[in-house]
């Protein structure tokens, strides 16, 4: 979540479980932006991988504005759930959100973690 308008009493109150994964939103990004995103990627994936376990198995992955950071979490969710390369993950994302992970310079940043 990149937004603070909500509080983690506002997420309690709903009972939403939450993983507050703050990548970085440089543009372009840095190095030590990849570093972050490194790190923050697999506990993301952990997450999402425990909470699609459960029975509802309903999530929401959404950044401030749902386009680079989000695609940037959803193609490395499939590649390691499911072992979708790069370009296969970003061209099926990229066809139901044409600018998905536009940015200048997170689609190489991407590629490179993912590669």
């Amino acid at each position: 979540m990149g937004d603070d308008s909500l509080t983690e009493e506002d997420l309690a109150q709903y009972e939403f479980e939450y993983f507050d994964g703050r990548l970085p939103g440089s543009v372009p990004p840095t190095e030590d932006d990849e570093k972050i995103c490194r790190g923050v990627l697999p506990e993301a994936y952990r997450f999402l991988e425990r909470q699609l376990s459960k029975d509802d198995g309903i999530i929401l992955i959404h950044c401030f504005g749902g386009i680079d950071r989000t695609t940037f979490l959803m193609v490395y969710y499939l590649k390691e759930k499911y072992g979708i390369g790069f370009d296969a993950g970003l061209a099926q994302l990229r066809s139901v959100r044409h600018n998905a992970l536009m940015a200048v310079g997170w689609e190489n940043m991407a590629r490179r973690i993912l590669a």
